[in-house]
């Protein structure tokens, strides 16, 4: 998990805005992104951090604001039927 978040944080810190990851990849060669993340731990935790702290601000979950909210539950609860049904 701490190479995956620190890959992500170096390639947002590094890349072009709207930078697609292959290309950035190409750009910046993987030389480079192998010494700062898979060889460098210091570096690596450093990014990883940073990645695991800037996703406390920028994190939304829509389905934890639908569950908390009562309103919004009532969307996905289970329909009663207002007839029995006889066989």
């Amino acid at each position: 998990m701490e190479y995956a978040q620190a890959f992500m944080q170096f390639y947002r810190e590094d890349a072009y805005y709207l930078e697609r990851t292959a290309h950035w990849i190409d750009r910046v060669g993987i030389a480079r992104i192998k010494e700062q993340i898979v060889e460098n731990e210091s570096s690596r935790r450093t990014y990883a951090e940073r990645f695991v702290y800037s996703q406390k601000f920028y994190q939304f979950d829509p389905w934890k604001a639908h569950a908390s909210d009562q309103t919004l539950r009532r969307e996905y609860e289970q329909l009663k039927p207002e007839f029995e049904l006889v066989s």
